[in-house]
């Protein structure tokens, strides 16, 4: 019987985008994806740290997936993960926390785990590097599909943890050619809402940059 995996996402488009790349990851290791509050054998949630508000839905979500599978292994990942692993560590039920970079890397760091253990933490230093996961993040179960095309933000806005904490890296936009081959492997119905986002994203880079 395949191992069931489910997902709850907090946040922006790009956390969105992100869990569809994990979920990806999941897929084809074998697991089968169910509803979030169903029964499950281990359940993300990629969580977001914007606002007090966001952190405290994180940590509300969080106890949710505890008690909807409480024999699951429990992974957070996302904004709040990478800025304040101590305070989630404290929520009983949490077995993995993982930071911006590492979540990509979850199938690794769970392999050889035991729920029993003590809370696995790995998270990545706030060096402002620029990383970019392997996958895709197009496989949704949404009408629409995200691709990225650009990470991070090089304004430092005062009301904004994201890069002060160095949650997200220092602005990067990939390359046209790579965005066009990974829209090529998109099924076409997808394809033609992700080229409108992609050229409405290219238009406000352009804005932002002048």
């Amino acid at each position: 019987m395949k191992k069931r995996v489910s997902f709850y996402t907090l946040g922006c488009k790009l956390n969105q985008y992100e869990t569809d790349n994990i979920r990806d990851k999941f897929i084809k290791s074998g697991y089968s994806v169910v509803d979030f509050g169903k029964q499950a054998d281990v359940s993300i949630v990629n969580t977001c740290a914007v606002t007090q508000r966001a952190e405290f839905k994180s940590r509300q979500t969080i106890r949710r997936a505890i008690k909807y599978s409480p024999q699951a292994f429990i992974i957070v990942v996302g904004c709040y993960a990478q800025i304040n692993d101590e305070d989630l560590s404290r929520i009983p039920g949490v077995n993995m926390i993982l930071g911006s970079e590492e979540k990509f890397k979850v199938l690794d760091f769970l392999d050889g785990l035991n729920k029993t253990d003590k809370v696995f933490i790995k998270k990545s230093s706030n060096s402002y590097g620029f990383y970019k996961e392997e996958g895709n993040g197009y496989f949704t179960d949404r009408t629409r599909a995200f691709l990225k095309i650009q990470d991070g933000c090089n304004y430092y806005c005062s009301y904004c943890i994201v890069l002060m904490q160095g949650v997200r890296a220092v602005v990067e936009v990939f390359p046209i050619l790579s965005i066009r081959l990974l829209i090529i492997q998109i099924p076409v119905l997808k394809r033609l809402s992700l080229l409108v986002l992609i050229l409405l994203s290219i238009m406000m880079i352009v804005i932002l940059h002048r």
